[in-house]
């Protein structure tokens, strides 16, 4: 897209996007009010004098067609089919604010107030005074800024020219910004990288606006048995994920996603198991799936509509009973009772502890291998991978019998792009804001120090733990280093002796 690096101040988008700016939020709210107001004043005056209310009626129509422009036009903005000059695909809120002959500095000015630039300021650190002390007052080098905003949108693929796009442009045409970016512990990439947060966040808020929930009516769940057990000793993952505040599903779990609907669709053995190391992402997926039968996503099977997944926990099952035989009777119990219900997926976490003996482990392989075999109750099993593998070895009849699916540990940027998606539930839990350079180094100590866990799950664990070292309600890199010295009792920085290396290591 060959778009001019030149501003049209006079075009008709740049005059709309004038009238948005100066009309804002507070003069719509108070158009609705005007035309509501008179619109039942004019109907209460039809019955009571008769041609006035016809006049209050007729006054409000402006003030309505007002309304309706702003939330079907001046409030999206939609960038020009044919974009032919900057103001064309340039986001509203700062267009509108821009003079005819901007400057740098006045661009800096216009992307203070924006989301997309307090967004960055927020995450990033690159403040609104950031970018006005190092943006040029001459008007001549506007055109450089132009031209490397459209470079910019077009590398990451943003659909306008945002502020975060300005304020990155303003920070790459200063010549030592690669010096300034390292004080800051980041480099020119990690904005880049902090735009496409930004958009990402914003599709998340609106998938979620316009999600369809069919929720299957208020006798959904009436249809079906009554499960006492399954409510005492499982914990019913659907009714958890079901409307909530964001998606649990991420778009690195979308094949996996899919093998389940696909398995659970066909005619063969009802059951997938998922094999992975611990924090590789096992939960999540079965979270994941729990909210689009529940919440009736498009491309879910008719028949798999709002099935509930109940989570039995192997290593709190086996502790409840007293003994080998109380523990078969209760698994059986409870299959059955999950069985009856007909809309029930039973999931086994940790199920490697019900088919191997040990300490907090019994085999009941007797028990649940004629029911994977026989398909006739939908299972999904979570085992551990090198578990998994011992099982398979000493009993290849139940490797043959289940239908395994690999969560594969994820790289830096995969890890990244779950972090940033998971963000929205700890910044809501712990009402704390996480910059960007805190997500790098947790994945940074995380892949270091932390052994017991596979990524992502070694860096969400440390992003949760930083929420309690946070500084005026921000999780810098600094929190995430103080969450490390508390639980390990070693300060990261200052690891330098062999014992504390040791430590550190293993």
């Amino acid at each position: 897209m060959n778009v001019a690096p030149r501003l049209n101040y006079h075009s008709l988008r740049s005059q709309k996007a004038r009238f948005s700016v100066r009309f804002g939020k507070a003069w719509h709210l108070l158009t609705g009010v005007l035309s509501c107001g008179l619109l039942l004043l004019g109907v209460w005056s039809l019955f009571k004098h008769g041609a006035a209310g016809w006049l209050l009626i007729g006054l409000s129509g402006p003030l309505i067609m007002l309304a309706i422009w702003w939330e079907k036009d001046l409030k999206t903005a939609e960038i020009s089919k044919n974009p032919q000059t900057i103001d064309d695909v340039m986001a509203a809120d700062v267009l509108g604010k821009l003079s005819p002959q901007p400057t740098p500095k006045d661009v800096a000015l216009a992307v203070a107030g924006t989301r997309a630039g307090l967004f960055l300021a927020v995450r990033l650190g690159v403040t609104p005074n950031l970018l006005q002390n190092i943006a040029s007052e001459n008007p001549a080098d506007i055109e450089a800024i132009w031209q490397t905003a459209i470079e910019i949108w077009q590398e990451t693929a943003s659909p306008k020219i945002t502020g975060a796009v300005l304020a990155a442009a303003i920070v790459k045409q200063l010549p030592q910004h690669d010096a300034l970016l390292a004080n800051m512990k980041i480099d020119f990439q990690d904005v880049m990288e902090g735009i496409r947060w930004y958009e990402r966040s914003k599709e998340l808020i609106e998938q979620r606006k316009v999600k369809p929930l069919r929720t299957g009516g208020i006798a959904r769940d009436w249809s079906f048995g009554y499960t006492p057990l399954l409510s005492r000793f499982a914990q019913n993952i659907s009714a958890q994920v079901s409307g909530g505040i964001m998606a649990t599903k991420l778009d690195m779990h979308n094949s996996v996603l899919e093998q389940m609907l696909a398995t659970f669709s066909s005619g063969g053995r009802q059951n997938v198991t998922l094999v992975g190391a611990d924090g590789a992402g096992k939960t999540t997926v079965v979270a994941a799936f729990a909210e689009m039968l529940i919440d009736g996503y498009k491309g879910v099977p008719r028949h798999l509509l709002y099935q509930q997944v109940f989570m039995l926990d192997a290593s709190s099952l086996v502790s409840s009973a007293s003994g080998r035989g109380d523990l078969e009777n209760l698994v059986t119990m409870i299959i059955n009772e999950a069985y009856l219900s007909k809309n029930v997926i039973l999931c086994l976490d940790n199920a490697q502890l019900f088919f191997e003996e040990g300490v907090g482990s019994v085999d009941l392989s007797n028990v649940l291998l004629p029911i994977l075999e026989a398909g006739r109750l939908r299972m999904i099993l979570a085992m551990d991978e090198q578990r998994f593998l011992q099982i398979s070895q000493m009993k290849p009849q139940l490797a043959h019998a289940l239908n395994t699916i690999a969560i594969r540990p994820t790289d830096e940027a995969g890890t990244m792009k779950i972090m940033r998606d998971q963000l929205f539930f700890f910044e809501a839990q712990y009402r704390v804001a996480y910059m960007y350079q805190a997500l790098a180094e947790a994945y940074r100590v995380g892949d270091r120090y932390v052994q017991d866990l596979a990524m992502p799950g070694k860096a969400l664990k440390i992003l949760e733990s930083a929420a309690s070292c946070a500084q005026n309600g921000l999780v810098t890199a600094q929190s995430v280093d103080d969450a490390i010295e508390k639980t390990l009792g070693i300060k990261i920085s200052t690891a330098n002796t062999g014992d504390e290396r040791e430590k550190l290591l293993n």
